[in-house]
């Protein structure tokens, strides 16, 4: 599979006599892909079944002559008056009450049977068009799906609402099961008709009504795209795709995994810190590897922005070293109206910066970018494990369930030492344990509240055979309905090794960081979001320094069956770097040296050579190769030998192969 760059282009907003200009300033800067059409329903279909294609088809010509290919996008973000004016209900409701008006985008209910109804018909009616157009490499449905802008992922109308109760229909199958699930006992709450049942309004709502909603809000947009890619599927030339550009990938709930089920090719819009902030780098890996683990395949990248800055090279060419087939720049050219007004390659006139023009062309003709991706991606030794579900509980308005330490604050700490230590990982959802762990030899699982029986014997079962389990504060607190253990951690109390005091519950008052000490003397800081743990069988490895918490575990590792249980019972990326090296030692996962927060490593994927990203404003020399400011480079050897679970001793810390199981030095088990 070829690499491309391509960027997003509005024809309908630019003169007819201006194309062929842009087009060719395109073509200079190594651009051959556009995406097109995602906003230009209006333009594509003036009044309801009248149809002006000649345009677009004059447009499409010309660029085909040029050698551009095409991502033709669905319009469905941003429906004409002629339908919001005949039909005012396709928009949103707010949890408020207030209804969305037209002149915006992403303001429609995608449960809306009207709306689906138009949708499914313009996407026909493209495919029709389009679909024999050998240009065309792929279809794009919607854009950013992820619910209304500068509001909760949530949608209030009869629409939504039935649309709910019929899947937690299916879901539970009685109301006695639903009652159950959820403890609606509580306060009185229990529900005794499908009818009763409305959307979590309630900022005290229970746990298991709002992960439920959360969830059916994930499956309704899936279905959305479900309906069109039907609709595509049918007319599509056999050599083009399906996809859509997901986006707030991590912090609104969203199961983008499920959402890409009836897609053919996963993408997402790849903007520096949309992912997530801090380490924003760190953040946009993460979801390179997700999307990339989604289907094992090569990923888009739909949107990433073109502004000069010193991590340009470094941010894009992480983007190709972690499965990216192309990435797409929004947008080329300046609009003169509107919103969102900047952000574009070229001005309004169509003029390219020189510097930008520089910049472009000399990363393009870069070797890096050459080599062809494999249809598939072979699963790699070890997976990350990131539970949407985690996100969903947080959501709740309850002062007594806020949580002062995000999860995602945890995810992100236990991640970053995979990118610095160069350890490729494939990312799983809890979800998918029961189909994915077999030949993972290590699975990172930062602070899974959520954790249910089941997946939990999946786990032990999965160590007890071999693997070696990374796990941190706070992991299996809750039910899948968020409904706490009798005893925290208690599915998975035999496999840790250790017993949760019921100060667990709770997070530290103080703010900032607690100290974690090691045997050997090394110290870490931590954030004051713990588990306070009382050893049975594990053994410890460093222990907390200073109220509330002195001397009490940190760190523990337990041997099980064939496998080992690592646990870090505080949350530092410092106490995660070290725990991560003695876990891929035991488990045979090659990691590399690296002392530098701010540059990243990826492996090639075949296993031979290292991407090597510096996100820095300084040169970074890394074994025996240099890396300038915001550069990158791949190194086919730079001078190390990897750690590969033959070496005894890493840095920070000491390690002995005892009883054969390569049992970390310890500093006693009470």
């Amino acid at each position: 599979m070829e690499f491309t760059f391509g960027c997003s282009y509005y024809p309908e907003l630019v003169p007819e006599n201006e194309w062929e200009a842009d087009l060719d300033s395109m073509r200079s800067l190594g651009l051959s892909v556009l995406r097109l059409w995602e906003f230009a329903w209006s333009s594509l279909e003036p009044r309801e079944g009248v149809y002006a294609w000649d345009w677009a088809d004059r447009f499409l010509d010309l660029a085909a002559q040029k050698g551009f290919q095409f991502v033709i996008c669905t319009p469905t973000a941003t429906p004409p008056r002629w339908l919001s004016t005949q039909y005012p209900e396709i928009f949103l409701t707010t949890r408020a009450g207030d209804q969305r008006k037209p002149g915006g985008r992403r303001d429609v209910d995608v449960d809306s049977p009207i709306y689906r109804h138009f949708a499914a018909q313009i996407a026909r009616a493209m495919g029709e068009r389009w679909a024999q157009n050998p240009a065309v490499l792929g279809w794009h449905i919607d854009n950013e799906l992820m619910g209304p802008e500068m509001a909760p992922a949530e949608a209030h109308s009869s629409a939504a609402t039935f649309g709910f109760r019929q899947w937690l229909k299916a879901k539970y199958g009685t109301v006695e099961n639903l009652n159950r699930a959820w403890g609606t006992a509580f306060w009185s709450d229990a529900i005794s008709d499908w009818g009763e049942i409305g959307l979590p309004e309630n900022p005290r709502a229970t746990s298991g009504h709002v992960l439920d909603y959360s969830r059916y809000f994930s499956h309704s947009l899936r279905e959305f795209l479900r309906l069109q890619a039907e609709e595509l599927r049918e007319v599509a030339a056999p050599h083009q795709w399906i996809s859509t550009n997901a986006t707030a990938i991590f912090d609104r709930g969203i199961d983008h995994a499920h959402l890409a089920e009836p897609l053919d090719v996963t993408g997402w819009d790849a903007y520096f810190g949309a992912a997530g902030r801090p380490h924003p780098e760190a953040f946009a890996a993460l979801a390179h590897d997700w999307f990339r683990s989604m289907k094992g395949k090569p990923f888009w990248i739909f949107e990433t922005g073109s502004s000069l800055n010193e991590h340009t090279g470094a941010f894009w060419a992480e983007m190709r070293a972690r499965g990216a087939a192309g990435v797409l720049f929004w947008h080329f050219r300046g609009h003169r109206a509107g919103a969102e007004q900047g952000m574009a390659f070229a001005d309004c006139a169509g003029q390219v910066a020189p510097e930008r023009a520089a910049l472009m062309r000399r990363i393009a003709e870069r070797p890096e970018w050459r080599e062809a991706l494999p249809e598939t991606f072979a699963p790699h030794k070890t997976a990350f494990v990131f539970s949407p579900d985690c996100v969903r509980v947080e959501k709740s308005g309850d002062p007594w369930r806020k949580f002062p330490f995000s999860y995602l604050e945890a995810t992100i700490r236990a991640y970053v030492p995979l990118r610095r230590h160069g350890v490729g990982c494939d990312v799983l959802r809890p979800e998918d344990l029961s189909e994915k762990l077999e030949g993972r030899r290590l699975l990172v699982m930062p602070s899974l509240r959520l954790l249910s029986r089941e997946n939990a014997g999946i786990l032990r079962s999965w160590v007890e055979k071999g693997g070696v389990l990374l796990a941190s504060a706070k992991t299996a607190h809750q039910d899948e309905a968020g409904v706490l253990y009798t005893h925290l951690g208690e599915p998975l109390a035999e496999l840790l090794g250790f017993s949760l005091d019921a100060h667990s519950s709770k997070n530290l008052s103080s703010e900032g960081e607690v100290s974690v000490e090691m045997a050997d003397g090394a110290s870490f800081k931590s954030a004051p979001f713990c588990d306070w743990v009382t050893p049975n069988g594990a053994e410890v490895l460093g222990r907390f320094v200073g109220d509330p918490l002195d001397g009490w575990p940190a760190a523990l590792q337990h041997s099980v069956g064939m496998g080992n249980v690592f646990y870090a019972a505080g949350c530092g990326i410092e106490l995660s770097a070290f725990l991560l090296r003695g876990a891929a030692q035991i488990a045979g996962v090659e990691w590399f040296e690296n002392p530098f927060e701010d540059v990243g490593l990826t492996p090639h994927w075949t296993g031979q050579g290292m991407w090597i990203f510096n996100y820095s404003d300084q040169r970074r020399q890394l074994g025996e190769v240099s890396v300038a400011p915001g550069d990158f480079t791949l190194a086919l050897n730079f001078g190390q030998t990897p750690h590969n679970g033959t070496s005894q001793h890493l840095p920070n810390g000491s390690f002995s192969l005892k009883d054969g199981k390569g049992c970390l030095k310890s500093v006693g088990s009470g």
